[in-house]
This record gives C-alpha cells, sequence and structure tokens, in this order.
C-alpha cells in the first residue's frame, strides 16, 4: 500500500486523507496514526465524476487548518483515475502551490490526462507528475521518487549575484 511507504511518526510524517468524486470530503485529518489512516482508507469507496479541484481545495485546507507543524515542509499528493469533470484544477493546484506546499500529482488507469497532471503538479514534471496503468504499477515510483522528493529538506534559492563593479577611474600620466 501507498501508505506503507511512509515512516509515519510524530516527529515524522503526519498524513490526512481526503476523498473527491463530484465533491471532496476529508476523511482523516492529520495525523501519526497509521491504524486511523488505514481504517480510513477501508472505509473508502471509488464514486462518481472527478472534481480534482474540490480534492484539491479540501486537503490544502486541512494543512492550513492549524494542523500543520511550523517550519516543516509539507506536501500533497493527488491520487486520481480520472479528468476533471467540474471546476478548475489546475487553478486550484496554484493556489496550493503559492501557499508554499509541494504538489505531486499522480493518475492511474486510462482516463487520465497526462497534460493535466503536469500542470497541477510542482516543478520539474520529471519528479512530480507521474501515471501508470494501475496504483500497483506506480510502486517503485512511490518507493524511490516519490518518498525522496516528498521528505527531503527543501533548499533556498541561491542569493543573486552581485551587481558588476562600477569600473574605476583611470589615472592619467
Amino acid at each position: 500500500a501507498i501508505i506503507d511507504q511512509f515512516v509515519i511518526g510524530d516527529n515524522s510524517t503526519r498524513v490526512s486523507i481526503t476523498i473527491f468524486d463530484n465533491s471532496a470530503s476529508l476523511l482523516q485529518p492529520l495525523t501519526a496514526d497509521s491504524a486511523l489512516l488505514d481504517a480510513a482508507i477501508d472505509t473508502f469507496s471509488p464514486g462518481g465524476g472527478t472534481c480534482i479541484s474540490c480534492g484539491l481545495t479540501t486537503g490544502a485546507a486541512s494543512i492550513d487548518a492549524g494542523n500543520s507543524r511550523p517550519g516543516v515542509p509539507t506536501a500533497m499528493l493527488l491520487l486520481t483515475d480520472g479528468e476533471q469533470t467540474t471546476g478548475d484544477a489546475v487553478a486550484a493546484a496554484a493556489t496550493v502551490k503559492a501557499a508554499g506546499t509541494e504538489l505531486f500529482a499522480v493518475g492511474f488507469g486510462t482516463g487520465v490526462s497526462q497534460a493535466t497532471l503536469d500542470a497541477i503538479a510542482s516543478d520539474p514534471d520529471s519528479t512530480y507528475s507521474v501515471s501508470g496503468a494501475s496504483l500497483a504499477a506506480l510502486t517503485y515510483y512511490f518507493a524511490t521518487t516519490f518518498c525522496q522528493a516528498a521528505t527531503a529538506p527543501r533548499v533556498p534559492p541561491s542569493p543573486p549575484s552581485p551587481p558588476p563593479a562600477a569600473p574605476s577611474p583611470s589615472a592619467s600620466p
């Protein structure tokens, strides 16, 4: 299972689960309790449409609701088996990313648009956007790229180079 790829604990990874179809709901708020996460996943059953923007907005609210730890990077994993059918997924993703959350977009099955996943995901797409025929086919991505990127410390950008020094006046003989 995807959740088994994480080291979950109060001082490590905490996870929340948001489900979405025609709308979205928070299935499990941020927690370090693997049993609660497993129980939440066991209650889930796939539904109708695909409102990715609803899922992103609800998921971001679970992070922003005073539940995230100050100074700790946040990451969101979007799993979808379909194409956005209502709302604006790219605009919702832009809001999530503007708040400082790294956004991974993962699609599985035949109804997924790679172009939409790329537009939703943080950059670079080669790290943050992936699709496959099934979740099982994506196991290697979760075990390697995703877990490494989601837990890696964020390196701040380099400061800008200083402006060139003004030429010194030349002395005349």
